[in-house]
């Protein structure tokens, strides 16, 4: 059976809550994309117009300023309005009147505004960023990309560009443009550039680590997730993200201190006790898995594949009524859930009732006739059942469905993987033979 059915969570303060065999195994506490920060106060010579009397355009830029701060916004809006009629057209003009746009929640506009403005300084970054976000959240992702990467051509300096174009490209899930553009991230950093928002170099760090991980480099995820921690030893989603890859790589001592420290930090967070349980049923040490499963759950997680790996784990502890129970309340809420029905089998087949353990393994073959689990316990249960036939079919669509051999040692290369069984299974394995 499946050693765990929820191999990760990805949250937001998201969550990719993973279940079953799958490839992409990264938590990823996946965060919502900076937006603009706040305008540069006026006052340069970036906000002089040339065409009327300097201080009558700044003045007037100036109240645009101040009823901003204010969050008069429509007053401000009207008034930038004036401004651009008014006064030479400057990038900048436009750009408040962006920022304004964005408070008052007029996607759109903000993009037919930035547009305006990068008609008049087509190379301007932070238009491009403001244009580029405002398509990520229009829906427009491919438009967003087009400007992220024009933006990166003219500032290279600028730590929120760089997570900006990060979020978005971890989203669409081009590794080799995230790998990309963070490789220019650190020809600029050994150029010795002074980075602007350096409160999102963390963030850099950490959605490149997710693009390693998914390239099968989950070492190198982990070497990107000690700088990020470097830079906020108490970043949650880094020692979340960092604790799931080191337990990836077999590494569950250090998982373990990642996701004690993350508990101590938000002892209220559900999430890391569903990940500290995994590392405990890795160690062994299935009562302190439990405790953490039901911790999780007392804590209000919606992951209703909890109940599934706290069946599990009482599974492992021989505690065969609780494990029926969690998993009868797995699959009222899983219906379509073929590893479950097969777990629920293999307990079902440790308390001695074969007939409904044959059931629920009928019920996991029905969904997915070629998981490996499943072909496994039914060839074992019709044998079982005098189906002496139906098995030794069973024993032959392994081979022709899996990439396995049925033969004896069959359950031992399993569990070198992510499957376990217990010595009675395995003893009416071995007799099928």
């Amino acid at each position: 059976m499946k050693k765990t059915f929820t191999l990760l969570f990805v949250f937001l303060f998201t969550m990719m809550f993973q279940i079953k065999g799958q490839k992409d195994s990264t938590a990823a506490l996946e965060k919502i994309p900076q937006y603009i920060p706040p305008p540069p106060k006026p006052g340069s010579s970036a906000y002089k117009s040339s065409a009327e009397p300097q201080f009558s355009c700044s003045e007037e830029y100036e109240r645009v300023w101040e009823l901003y701060k204010n969050k008069n916004y429509d007053k401000s809006l009207s008034l930038i309005d004036k401004v651009l009629k008014r006064c030479d057209l400057q990038a900048a003009y436009y750009e408040m009147k962006g920022y304004i746009l964005i408070k008052m929640a007029r996607t759109k506009e903000v993009i037919k505004t930035a547009t305006e403005g990068l008609a008049i300084s087509p190379t301007d970054a932070s238009l491009l960023d403001m244009r580029g976000s405002s398509y990520y959240f229009d829906f427009q992702p491919e438009k967003a990309l087009l400007d992220f990467r024009e933006m990166l051509k003219y500032d290279k300096g600028n730590a929120r560009y760089y997570n900006n174009y990060l979020k978005l490209l971890n989203e669409m899930r081009k590794d080799s443009e995230m790998i990309s553009v963070f490789n220019t991230f650190l020809t600029e950093k050994k150029k010795g550039v002074d980075f602007k928002d350096k409160r999102f170099l963390g963030e850099v760090y950490f959605y490149t680590s997710l693009a390693f991980q998914r390239q099968n480099d989950t070492k190198r995820g982990v070497e990107l997730l000690d700088e990020a921690l470097k830079l906020s030893p108490d970043g949650k989603s880094y020692l979340n993200n960092r604790g799931l890859f080191l337990q990836e790589l077999g590494q569950s001592d250090k998982a373990l201190t990642d996701f004690n420290k993350l508990i101590k930090i938000d002892p209220e967070l559900a999430q890391s006790y569903i990940h500290r349980a995994s590392v405990f049923q890795d160690l062994k040490q299935f009562d302190n898995s439990r405790k953490d499963y039901l911790k999780a759950l007392a804590l209000g997680t919606g992951a209703n594949e909890v109940y599934a790996e706290l069946a599990n784990v009482y599974l492992k502890m021989n505690d065969y009524e609780n494990a029926r129970r969690n998993f009868e309340i797995f699959l009222t809420k899983n219906v379509q859930n073929p590893s479950a029905y097969s777990n629920y089998a293999f307990a079902l087949f440790d308390m001695n009732d074969q007939k409904k353990s044959l059931e629920n393994f009928e019920k996991a073959y029905a969904l997915e006739n070629n998981e490996i689990d499943t072909l496994v316990g039914l060839t074992v249960l019709y044998k079982l059942t005098g189906n002496d036939k139906r098995s030794e079919e069973i024993k032959k669509e392994i081979a022709a469905k899996t990439e396995y051999k049925a033969d004896k040692k069959l359950l031992k290369t399993l569990e070198k993987s992510h499957y376990f069984y217990t010595d009675k299974f395995k003893t009416e394995w071995e007799n099928v033979f």
